[in-house]
Parts: structure tokens; C-alpha cells; sequence
């Protein structure tokens, strides 16, 4: 700027008189005098430096302070959105925490309640305080549990929906094997019970035996043709003159004089679980080549232990139901709907 000062020369300020025209007393007041102006002189300098330097940052300050407040206007922005996302950020992983703290301890919930289940169940063929209607309940309490759980797992694509799938069968397989190695079917009616009950209830029991377990299937199945046959040839009269299937009522039937016998009915009960538990089985053979020829052999081999047509016909349908002479001899009085030899003279 034009307008800046100066600085004072020295020589401009005072020129030095002759030293030969002064005294000493004068020379020492005058170099008093021109230290005191070189100070002066000193402090103007530093005042027009500073004036200098204010002048050029008053020139620049126009320029700066927009920008200054921008950036601080960023700055605080910045600083608010990245608070605002710690603060999102530590939120969600206290959510996530406690999301995964419920689930865990909701899947030990569902975990324990499918043990105290299972292991009730496991307990019907030993435990005869057990009755048909709590397996029943502990069944589809199971099964409840189960489809929701899997269901939920599926939704939110969770890993444990494959866990409990995995729970599920080995479920099933114990109770296989439970129903194989435990269960008598020729004394106890409740265990048939039992086995039909599974049969029914329990989703994956017959997913497993008709996609995977044919042989195992083969096994349940002539359980229940020996328990029939072995009835049976304890009670030849009444399978082959006084048990019989009623069409048009679509139930089984007994005669009059077989109904007052003592313990008919438990027999007639026991006789009745078994059918309709071959029945449920029979309907899971496959129509493979290879399942045929296992249906085939098992049909034979349950009606030579029912020997009784109307009974194997309705049990095993139009389709599958030939009737012919039982291999089993039987008592010389067979009625004519009976698939039993003629008596010989």
C-alpha cells in the first residue's frame, strides 16, 4: 500500500553538530539525546512493522473467514455424523448382543423341553403309569416345537433350523429302535399302541422308514404278523368263525357268544391295534421294484397269520388282497369267507 510509513533514517533525525564546537558535558547530553531517538526510532520501526503485517492480514481475512466457517461448518458435520455413527454403530451391537443372548437361551429352553419329552416317551414301554393320551400330548408337543422352530430358522436363515433338523431324526431314529428292541407286541397291547401312535404322530418317523429304512420297515412289519399269527394259534376259533369286517359299518364285528367271554375285549383291542398298525406300515412300502417284492412277501405272510378274508381284505385293499388257502392249518370248522384249507374227510 502507498500509504504505508517509512522508517526514519537515522541521519534524517538529527545530524551530529561538529565535535570540535562541543564541550565533554555537551557530547555526553547529546549522545544521551541520540540514544534516546535511536529507541524512538526503534519503536517506530516496530510499529510500522506491525502495522505492516496487520495491514497485509486485514487484506487477507476477506478472503479466509468464508472458508474458515466452511470448514468449520464441515468440520462439525463431519464430527457430528461420525459421533452419530459410533453411536448407531455401538446401539446396534448392544442389540446384536442381546438378540443373540435371547436366542441362546430360548434354544436351550426349546433344547431341555425336547429331552424331558423325549425321555418320557422312552419310558412308556417300561413305565405302565404311562398312558396312550400323554404319549399323545408329548408327541405333538415335540412336533409343535419343531415346526416352529424350524419354520423361524428358515425365515432368518439361521443355522440352528439345521441343528433341530438334525435333532429331529436322531429323534426318530431312537424311537425306531425303541419300537424294534423294546416293544413286545405279543403280550402287550400298549406296546402296539405305542407304535402306532409314533407311527402317526411323529412327522419325520414315516419320512424315514419309507425313503431310507426299507429293511427296518421289513422288521416292524413282521412284528406285527408274528404277534397276529401267535394270537392266533391261541384263539384259532375266534380269528377264523366269530372276528370279522362289517362293510356297511365299516367296523370290525364280533359274534354274540364271543363277546361274553372274559377278556375278549382286551384280545379283540390287541387285535385290532395290530391291524391297523400293519396297516399304517404296509402304506409305507415304496413302489419300487425292490420295496414290491417286500410288499409282496409281506402280504403273504399276513394273511396266512389272519386267516380270515374279510378281515385281510379290508386291511389290505382290492388292489393287494388275493384270496388263498392259508399255509397254517386251522380248526376243521372255517366258515366260507375264511382263506383257509377246506377240511379233509
Amino acid at each position: 500500500m502507498n500509504d504505508e510509513p517509512k522508517p526514519i533514517e537515522e541521519s534524517d533525525a538529527h545530524p551530529a553538530p561538529p565535535q570540535d564546537l562541543l564541550s565533554s558535558e555537551q557530547t555526553d547530553k547529546v549522545n544521551l539525546e541520540t540514544e534516546k531517538l535511536d529507541l524512538e526510532i526503534e519503536k517506530l520501526n516496530h510499529e510500522i512493522e506491525n502495522l505492516r503485517k496487520k495491514n497485509k492480514w486485514e487484506s487477507i481475512t476477506p478472503l479466509v473467514l468464508p472458508i474458515l466457517s466452511v470448514l468449520t461448518v464441515v468440520v462439525s458435520v463431519v464430527g457430528l455424523g461420525l459421533g452419530f455413527r459410533q453411536f448407531q454403530d455401538q446401539q446396534s451391537s448392544l442389540q446384536t448382543r442381546a438378540r443373540e443372548e435371547r436366542e441362546r437361551e430360548r434354544t436351550r429352553q426349546i433344547q431341555n423341553q425336547l429331552r424331558s419329552d423325549v425321555d418320557e416317551i422312552s419310558r412308556f414301554t417300561q413305565d405302565k403309569t404311562e398312558t396312550i393320551s400323554r404319549l399323545s400330548f408329548l408327541v405333538d408337543d415335540m412336533n409343535i416345537i419343531m415346526s416352529v422352530t424350524v419354520a423361524e430358522g428358515q425365515s432368518t436363515q439361521d443355522q440352528s433350523s439345521e441343528a433341530f433338523r438334525s435333532y429331529e431324526r436322531s429323534v426318530t431314529k431312537s424311537l425306531v429302535e425303541q419300537i424294534v428292541n423294546d416293544t413286545d407286541f405279543m403280550q402287550k397291547a400298549r406296546d402296539v399302541s405305542f407304535a402306532n401312535t409314533i407311527s402317526k404322530n411323529w412327522r419325520d418317523y414315516q419320512n424315514y422308514l419309507e425313503k431310507e429304512q426299507l429293511e427296518t420297515l421289513e422288521v416292524i412289519l413282521y412284528k406285527y404278523v408274528r404277534a397276529l399269527r401267535y394270537l392266533r394259534e391261541r384263539n384259532e376259533s375266534y380269528f377264523n368263525n366269530q372276528l370279522s369286517y362289517d362293510e356297511k359299518t365299516q367296523s370290525y364285528s364280533v359274534s354274540n357268544v364271543s363277546e361274553k367271554k372274559e377278556g375278549e375285549e382286551i384280545l379283540y383291542q390287541h387285535i385290532k391295534y395290530l391291524l391297523e398298525g400293519f396297516k399304517e406300515h404296509l402304506n409305507l412300502i415304496s413302489a419300487d421294484q425292490k420295496a414290491l417284492v417286500t410288499k409282496k412277501r409281506t402280504i403273504d405272510a399276513f394273511v396266512d397269520a389272519v386267516c380270515n378274508a374279510r378281515v385281510a381284505k379290508h386291511i389290505l385293499g382290492e388292489a393287494d388282497f388275493v384270496c388263498r388257502p392259508c399255509i397254517t392249518p386251522v380248526l376243521p370248522e372255517c366258515s366260507g369267507v375264511l382263506c383257509c384249507p377246506k377240511p379233509t374227510k
